[in-house]
């Protein structure tokens, strides 16, 4: 009697599709999502911030151009 071989099939790729979305899933379930405090906190300081540091970014800016036009001449 001769031996069969059983031959292992890859899985398809709508099902690889199918897992990994499933598994998107179920990671997505497991998120502490902040609440609706919490993120107007958040976007209240990052709104802050750029205000800040775009202010910095202008003056140092500023005072570059004035330190080139008065040794530079420019």
């Amino acid at each position: 009697m001769a031996s069969v071989k059983q031959v292992k099939r890859k899985p398809g790729f709508t099902r690889k599709i199918s897992t990994f979305f499933r598994e998107v899933r179920a990671e997505m379930r497991k998120v502490i999502w902040p609440s609706r405090e919490e993120v107007t906190k958040y976007t209240a300081v990052v709104l802050f911030m750029i205000a800040v540091l775009g202010a910095f970014i202008t003056i140092v800016d500023q005072f570059v151009a004035f330190i080139t036009k008065k040794f530079l001449g420019w």
